[in-house]
């Protein structure tokens, strides 16, 4: 049981490395080559970050669970498995695959990962959090355009992406 938590947190690492090497590089590209390519690629490349690690840090809060016991309820096991659990008419279970919102399961990922790991809970109160807030509204317009004006990111939400880039990257990389 203590190798698979120990992989399990040395995956993690790994796992943060790469997604913010991609993200340093993603940065580095649209420095050099502002346009609305790079724009939307840099914010696709966060949200990869962050969604990424939000599972990782919900991974590693599961195998310190199996590893010391009892850390979660059930109903917050239920959640880290990203489980929705209801009954057929015929009786039997039915488990799907439950959708969070994004800022929700951030937040819980993170505070799963403290109760599991330990840490300090990030500030939800400053700029950083209140930008991540709007850019999940800027990365929903990108990912589903109606138009092409769906596409563009101004500078102002640039600006945005950034702020909420180093809310998460901080902290994040204050618990890990």
């Amino acid at each position: 049981m203590e190798h698979n938590f120990l992989e399990e947190l040395a995956e993690g690492f790994k796992f943060f490395a790469q997604l913010s090497s991609d993200l340093s590089n993603a940065k580095n590209y649209l420095d050099e080559n502002d346009s609305q390519f790079a724009r939307r690629m840099y914010l696709r490349t966060l949200f990869a970050f962050i969604e990424g690690n939000s599972f990782r840090l919900r991974q590693m809060a599961l195998a310190a669970h199996n590893h010391r016991k009892n850390c979660f309820s059930n109903e917050e096991m239920i959640m880290l498995e990203e489980k929705e659990i209801g009954i057929k008419e015929n009786g039997k279970l039915n488990i799907k695959i439950k959708y969070i919102k994004p800022l929700a399961h951030i937040r819980f990922s993170q505070n799963c990962y403290i109760k599991a790991i330990g840490g300090e809970q990030p500030n939800y109160n400053d700029n950083g959090w209140a930008q991540l807030n709007n850019v999940v509204t800027i990365r929903n317009r990108i990912t589903h355009p109606r138009s092409k004006a769906d596409l563009e990111i101004t500078d102002e939400e640039l600006t945005k992406i950034n702020d909420a880039k180093e809310w998460y990257s901080n902290n994040v990389q204050f618990l890990l």
